[in-house]
């Protein structure tokens, strides 16, 4: 993890994942993820697509307990994070080897010519510690690898958190 490259967070945490052996990733598309898991593919992490975040966490779980293997499943932010709710409480209180991947951080409207309102924003991390969910998030760029790495290796009592990480990194 001593790495002095500049490069974006996708990459350098899709190296970081194909690193520890995770060669399966399960999820659904989203405008937030996209890069990520196309950069997983192509580092030979295969990128299994599901046709709801519930199913990709569920999928996930399945996956990790028919291989003894973690259960790796990359869903977006916002609304998605919503939508993967269920399956995500369901893992964790079951004490699954699942990990979860949410995409980027809610980005602030800034001034006046900014980029425009935020219509995905949605404080995940509060209604993921709600429903009782241990959430790392990574602070800034530069904290996206170490965010990563804080569940390795699994608690004892096996059970792997959210993550979600923003866009670049050092």
């Amino acid at each position: 993890m001593n790495d002095s490259r500049i490069a974006p967070v996708f990459q350098v945490l899709a190296e970081d994942i194909h690193a520890l052996g995770i060669r399966t990733v399960f999820g659904l598309m989203s405008d937030d993820t996209a890069v990520f898991a196309v950069t997983l593919d192509g580092l030979g992490v295969k990128f299994v697509g599901a046709r709801h975040e519930n199913n990709a966490i569920a999928m996930a779980e399945g996956y990790a307990y028919s291989t003894g293997e973690l259960g790796v499943a990359l869903i977006g932010r916002g609304p998605a994070t919503a939508n993967g709710l269920h399956a995500a409480v369901g893992a964790s209180r079951t004490g699954s080897k699942v990990l979860v991947i949410y995409g980027d951080a809610a980005v602030g409207s800034g001034g006046v010519n900014g980029i425009g309102p935020d219509y995905k924003s949605f404080n995940a991390q509060a209604v993921l510690g709600a429903a009782g969910l241990t959430c790392f998030t990574a602070a800034s760029a530069a904290t996206a690898r170490q965010t990563l790495a804080t569940p390795w290796p699994p608690p004892v009592a096996e059970r792997w958190p959210p993550c979600s990480c923003p866009r670049t990194c050092r």
